[in-house]
């Protein structure tokens, strides 16, 4: 009987015990709700997936993050508008760590913004507010398939700075009689579209059309424009870009 009573008494000590005290505690940015405020336009925060919990359908029932992750969540409001850049540096394990963003609860628009060491460059608005989450999810081999992979490491985010256009190229060319003038870009901001300009020999650049922008997208965007009935000369071409608020580059 004494020895029972020994063993009671020790396991509501060791009860008392684990509920007075925690072994870990995840962090405070664990899920979405708490994620830690980014307050300033160059910001950097040291992360911990170690301790995070393992959850499944952290914003809502979005299918595309729909599998256990062990992350951390970042938010960020922009003051103004223009490119954010954001990157995982000193990462603690050599797969890195995944980065995933999103404009809102549930709006599904969520990209891949890289992993350790890869800084990404992406358009924001001012007052939409910006959700990142860090995992230390990975695909480390195609035997092994997704693991999961917590460590430590810092988020960085700086911006936003105002380029309302990123030109992968610009050309033009003689087809035939004509000419053609083509090009792309890779993102635009409050795009609101492109002055085509012409100018002949000792003449000043005149626009001789609007070609439609596509406002605010990180798609690749191509444009073209035929120049058709000119007659011989030597001519100049020049591409204006215009924003929304008539601002132009």
């Amino acid at each position: 009987m004494r020895t029972e009573l020994r063993t009671v008494t020790l396991a509501a000590f060791v009860l008392c015990l684990l509920a007075g005290f925690s072994w870990f505690a995840p962090p405070p940015n664990d899920n979405f709700a708490n994620a830690v405020v980014v307050d300033q336009a160059n910001f950097t925060h040291s992360f911990n997936t170690v301790d995070a919990t393992s959850e499944q359908y952290e914003i809502t029932n979005n299918a595309l993050i729909s599998d256990d992750e062990q992350s951390v969540w970042y938010r960020y409001t922009p003051a103004n508008s223009g490119y954010m850049t954001v990157s995982l540096s000193n990462a603690s394990t050599a797969s890195g760590f995944g980065m995933v963003w999103t404009t809102g609860l549930t709006s599904g628009v969520i990209r891949n913004l890289g992993v350790n060491g890869t800084i990404a460059s992406a358009p924001v608005s001012a007052g939409t507010t910006q959700y990142f989450r860090v995992s230390g999810e990975a695909y480390n081999s195609v035997a092994q398939g997704k693991q999961l992979n917590p460590g430590t490491g810092n988020f960085n985010l700086t911006g936003p700075v105002a380029l309302p256009v990123e030109f992968l190229f610009v050309d033009a060319f003689a087809d035939g009689d004509d000419v053609l003038m083509r090009w792309s870009t890779a993102t635009e901001l409050d795009n609101a579209g492109f002055a085509v300009e012409l100018a002949g020999s000792g003449e000043d650049f005149r626009e001789v059309t609007f070609i439609e922008g596509a406002g605010t997208t990180v798609e690749q965007q191509d444009y073209a424009y035929r120049l058709s009935d000119l007659t011989p000369d030597v001519y100049r071409l020049r591409l204006k870009q215009i924003d929304f608020d008539g601002t132009t580059d």
